[in-house]
């Protein structure tokens, strides 16, 4: 699969077979994460690696009180759960993505660059895992103090994301808005 599939191919996918994903596999997957590039080459990133059923569990419950915490403010997360379902627990392994703000690259304005460059490396891992046939998603809906306090990250880092994968049990469509209204020359 070339690089502009993997791109417009790729989908969120939140159903998983009940099927192991390989250490091999997930070594190939964070390896491309790795390869990111990153402000000053600082590479700020950081991989856990969740494959535990209790921590899945307790992972799953802490998204899931975000997730109830944002429908008061955001009415279109109070079906999320019935949409969607929880499927943190249930895929095979789940890799939450964390970045040390020391390691942020120079900067002007304050840019949190290590923030980029950790997402710079989860889209990595996104498209590298959908080229080798397995669904992913991107959750950026917890509580970082809570995630980090279960996974014992070190004091300082940022959670940039929790990342399910699977192979998918699951197929999904998705539209994109035309890329002539999001284009603009030499002014916005």
């Amino acid at each position: 699969m070339n690089v502009f599939e993997a791109i417009k191919n790729r989908r969120s996918i939140r159903k998983y077979q009940k099927k192991n994903v390989s250490d091999a596999i997930l070594q190939k997957i964070l390896d491309a994460g790795n390869w990111a590039p990153s402000a000053a080459n600082r590479q700020p990133w950081e991989f856990v690696i969740v494959r535990n059923a209790e921590t899945k569990n307790r992972l799953q419950e802490i998204i899931d009180e975000n997730v109830v915490i944002s429908a008061t403010w955001e009415s279109r997360f109070a079906t999320y759960l019935d949409r969607y379902g929880r499927f943190v627990k249930t895929a095979p392994v789940v890799v939450i993505v964390l970045a040390d703000p020391l390691k942020t690259g120079p900067h002007v304005f304050g840019e949190e660059t290590y923030m980029l460059s950790a997402g710079a490396a989860i889209q990595n891992i996104l498209l590298a895992a959908h080229a080798m046939g397995l669904g992913t998603v991107w959750i950026s809906m917890y509580d970082e103090f809570k995630v980090k306090e279960l996974i014992k990250a070190p004091k300082g880092y940022k959670v940039v994301g929790v990342i399910p994968i699977g192979y998918p049990a699951e197929k999904r469509e998705k539209s994109r808005i035309k890329l002539d209204k999001k284009i603009h020359f030499e002014k916005f």
